[in-house]
């Protein structure tokens, strides 16, 4: 399957909220899209595209992209990605990872992350095939 690969518009919050759905687990209105997809692009730093294929968006990608006080180069983060249940496997991942290289390239980055629950080790395997490797760990904490 070979995706048309687009940014995200307004008239796509409720695909975009259903992804999220599929990606979180977690109830997600159409509203609560509309508000994060305008509060993300809004920024001029992130970017959210989506897989289209015969009509229908089967996979979304965000990504974010800043410069690093530790490095020389802009770095880019994949901060969401998620292909439609059932259509996993298809090339649609890859396709969108590879709109989003070529997306952070033309913004200077030198190089892109991507994180991953540690559960998700069929994700950690797609990842490793795109030609990622794992090289840290990362922690997290809730505040309020």
């Amino acid at each position: 399957m070979t995706p048309v690969i687009r940014p995200a518009a307004p008239g796509d919050v409720a695909a975009i909220a259903e992804l999220l759905m599929a990606l979180t687990g977690e109830p997600f209105s159409t509203a609560q899209a509309a508000e994060r997809l305008a509060a993300v692009t809004a920024t001029g730093v992130d970017a959210v595209f989506l897989a289209e294929h015969e009509g229908r968006i089967v996979g979304l990608a965000a990504l974010h992209w800043a410069p690093q006080l530790h490095r020389p180069a802009l770095g880019a983060r994949v901060l969401a990605l998620v292909v439609a249940d059932g259509l996993r496997g298809g090339g649609i991942g890859a396709a969108l990872l590879d709109h989003c290289e070529a997306h952070a390239r033309a913004q200077g980055c030198g190089f892109m992350e991507i994180t991953s629950d540690r559960v998700r080790t069929d994700t950690h395997r797609f990842y490793a095939r795109q030609g990622y490797e794992a090289t840290s760990l990362r922690f997290r904490k809730k505040l309020g």
